[in-house]
């Protein structure tokens, strides 16, 4: 059973470095979150006729469009992700389907818009691009020079993501506004990993165990340019420019525990190390690359339709792990008024990964598709009041995304020294969410 023994560093290691499978998952997914009542409509596609708080987040230059106080409050309040990896976690000859249910609820936007003038508009708004808490477990048979064991595995994997922005446009022209905006992100990660292998022959037991615990939390700003111009009143045209965010305060803390212990006729030997690191760090290191949204818009008799292009630029940033290269993605959407005061709305949209690599670096492909319902109900007000009427909008919505890529995957090999090789393994993701949301212009 010595022989055995001395696989157990690997093992540790391997099983430490899965615990970042689910930030693999969620790398490429940029717009994992749809940002405001407009985008929920139309699968994201905004950048050319975004006209609330939201704007703050797409094009700032389109809260130039809002001509009362407006206040807008929306929230994708179920999201369920079902992900699925046949060979995640697997022996040799042997596979078994890993499967991973997530729910949550994400408070998606909260933003206020207000003229100062005809011409200057400011707003305000708070939001959470991001967010997952995911549990995964797995058991596996083993074997190892003739003995049975078994492999068990647990990861626990929060991640939350808030950026305030404060906003300005400016309208020289009826037809042609500019905005500029100041973006401040909070981002917070937890994750946790418990793994234990066991083998038990008539005369041996023995047990490894490795555990560890890394928390980080990172601040970091960036600004976002934009413009939007109406040449004719059925056309639209929108584009905004993010400049890459940088990181500039960072606190990690890492906690490792590794236990080996063995039972066979002349006693019981015990062996355990552990660690605990932290780490602040104030920096200036670059964290999401420049993002260049393009929008196009045609406006119909009852509804528009309109089309984005996103480019992210490559991005390299080895401090903060970050290795993008240049990507594309594809926003289609459209709006018809089918009542009084009742809208419809569809989209479709691409939000492939710009991760080099697969596993821990890489990233998954998501493509999907969005369907929302807009009813709005004004009430009069009285003469005296300064505005003459309030207007209560409300938003309902559904998105699915369907995901796929590759991850860094768990081989348990006997016939190799390390017995624990990583390997690349196939991953699905269904992704479910309903958005509602609430307006009011006054």
């Amino acid at each position: 059973m010595r022989a055995v023994r001395a696989g157990r560093w690997a093992l540790g290691f391997s099983l430490s470095a899965l615990a970042l499978l689910p930030t693999a998952v969620r790398a490429g997914n940029d717009d994992g979150v749809l940002i405001g009542n407009p985008a929920a409509m139309t699968g994201g596609a905004v950048v050319a006729t975004v006209d609330d708080g939201s704007a703050l987040w797409y094009n700032p230059a389109g809260i130039g469009r809002v001509t009362t106080d407006s206040a807008d409050v929306t929230a994708s309040v179920m999201a369920l992700r079902y992900y699925r990896s046949p060979d995640l976690v697997r022996g040799v000859g042997t596979e078994a389907a890993e499967d991973v249910v997530e729910f949550l609820s994400i408070p998606s936007a909260l933003s206020y818009v207000r003229p100062l003038s005809e011409t200057v508009h400011v707003g305000l708004g708070v939001f959470s691009p991001a967010a997952s808490d995911i549990i995964f477990r797995s058991d596996l048979d083993a074997q190892r020079m003739g003995v049975e064991g078994k492999l068990s595995l647990a990861i626990v994997d929060t991640e939350s993501r808030y950026v305030g922005v404060l906003g300005v446009a400016w309208t020289p022209h009826p037809t042609f506004r500019v905005g500029l905006a100041l973006r401040g992100g909070y981002s917070s990660t937890f994750s946790t990993t418990q793994s234990s292998l066991r083998f038990i022959d008539p005369t041996t037991d023995w047990v490894s165990a490795y555990a560890d615990t890394t928390s980080a939390k990172l601040g970091d700003f960036g600004f976002t340019l934009g413009v939007a111009w109406d040449p004719i009143p059925q056309l639209s045209f929108g584009v905004s420019v993010e400049t890459p965010t940088v990181a500039l305060v960072g606190f990690t803390r890492v906690s490792t525990i590794d236990v080996f212990a063995e039972t066979n006729p002349d006693g019981t030997i015990i062996d355990a190390d552990n660690s605990d690191d932290r780490s602040l760090d104030v920096q200036a290191d670059p964290l999401e690359p420049a993002k260049v949204r393009m929008g196009a818009a045609y406006r119909l008799d009852r509804g528009r339709i309109e089309v984005n292009v996103d480019l992210i630029t490559p991005l390299s940033s080895p401090n903060l792990g970050v290795d993008r290269h240049l990507q594309a993605n594809v926003r289609v959407g459209g709006v018809h008024e089918i009542g009084d005061g009742l809208e419809l709305g569809v989209g479709l949209f691409t939000d492939l990964s710009g991760h080099n690599g697969y596993g821990f670096e890489g990233g998954t492909d998501f493509v999907g598709g969005t369907v929302a319902l807009h009813t709005e109900h004004r009430l009069g007000l009285a003469e005296e009041e300064e505005s003459d009427e309030i207007v209560f909008s409300t938003y309902i919505g559904l998105r699915y995304a369907y995901g796929f890529g590759q991850v860094e995957g768990l081989l348990l090999d006997p016939t190799t020294p390390d017995f624990v090789q990583s390997v690349p393994a196939h991953l699905d993701v269904h992704e479910f969410m309903l958005h509602l949301g609430s307006a009011v212009s006054f």
